[in-house]
């Protein structure tokens, strides 16, 4: 009779172990359903935050490639992948769908970028041997640096010449019609007979010229235009005369008093030398450029590079021109008080007088 007690209460003991097993596995099952619409949101149609997000990041890499500009398309497209990826690490499950669009961006993104860097890349930007040592004086020379870009641009209308000692490169009073760059060698400037500094490797002669003549080119076109479009007003307010001897041709030059053009073609008071500049060095050799060809060459950027490299170099000058005159005032010093202790056996000229 004990054991079919016993029988008895050990099986409803599994029994209600296994009921309670049951009701345990239900409850697990019902809250993954749940936690999934949650996440998924398959329930809601609503977009969350982070999905705004990631989709306007995804918009930004759009537009960033309607326009042309790199630099822009960088900055525009990475913003959009940044703010996608943000994004979705604030999702609690990561939306495979934006991974694959990001994907797909950053694998446009790098292609366009390959294909705009890979040229200038395999570019051949080296100079060539005679140009390489133009570049090493001119680093040597100032801290204005060109390009190898502009400086072959520069340099390929220039020709190399070879100048002995005594030769002009510049005379004072005359035409200068070229520009020199001294390569190797060096040379005087002077102005009425007086020595006013040297010239060395690496120093441009003929630039003063240079921009007077394109400041005066530009003076002329301007003046001319305004007058142009000055006698163009007047003649729509006035009565048009049909008469061919009284007209007017705006492109022959116009002409004041007797016979003189109110704005001349000779340009040769511009290009006029102030000083002069002989080679003192027994060889000097110079790159020369003609003032046509090398205003045809010159850009705005080219043009402001060779300015600034001018500026730092004519500071130089100007500071060598300074000692070398400190040094001729102390010398000229020197050599009056050995005439002085000469002549007045070392008495001050005050003394001998009161003496």
């Amino acid at each position: 009779m004990l054991r079919v007690n016993r029988i008895s209460f050990n099986h409803a003991s599994r029994i209600k172990s296994a009921f309670k097993s049951t009701k345990r596995n239900q409850s697990s099952s019902k809250l993954p359903k749940k936690s999934k619409s949650k996440v998924h949101g398959s329930d809601d149609r609503n977009l969350s935050t982070p999905e705004i997000l990631a989709n306007m990041g995804l918009a930004f890499c759009g537009l960033s490639y309607l326009n042309d500009d790199m630099t822009y398309l960088r900055l525009t497209a990475l913003t959009g992948f940044s703010l996608s990826m943000l994004s979705q690490y604030r999702l609690k499950q990561m939306n495979t769908s934006l991974f694959r669009w990001n994907a797909t961006f950053i694998g446009i993104n790098m292609a366009w970028l390959i294909f705009h860097t890979f040229p200038s890349l395999l570019k051949d930007d080296s100079l060539p041997d005679e140009l390489e040592k133009v570049s090493e004086i001119m680093k040597s020379r100032s801290d204005v640096l060109f390009s190898n870009e502009r400086l072959k641009k520069l340099f390929q209308v220039g020709k190399r010449e070879i100048k002995e000692q005594g030769d002009v490169l510049l005379s004072e009073g005359y035409d200068s019609k070229q520009m020199f760059f001294i390569e190797r060698g060096s040379g005087i400037i002077a102005r009425n007979g007086i020595i006013l500094g040297r010239v060395e490797a690496g120093d441009f002669i003929g630039c003063v010229q240079l921009d007077g003549i394109q400041d005066s080119k530009e003076t002329s076109s301007q003046s001319n235009t305004e007058l142009s479009q000055s006698i163009q007003s007047k003649e729509l307010e006035e009565d048009v005369f049909e008469d061919e001897s009284t007209t007017i041709s705006l492109n022959e030059p116009l002409m004041n008093g007797e016979n003189e053009s109110l704005f001349p073609e000779d340009e040769s008071d511009e290009s006029k030398s102030n000083e002069t500049v002989v080679v003192e060095s027994e060889e000097m050799t110079v790159w020369s450029f003609d003032f046509h060809d090398l205003s045809r060459c010159l850009d705005d950027e080219l043009k402001l590079s060779l300015q600034a490299y001018l500026f730092s170099t004519m500071q130089k000058q100007l500071h060598e021109a300074w000692e070398m005159k400190i040094q001729d005032d102390q010398e000229k010093a020197r050599l009056q008080q050995i005439a002085i202790n000469y002549l007045f056996d070392g008495v001050a000229p005050d003394k001998q007088g009161t003496s």
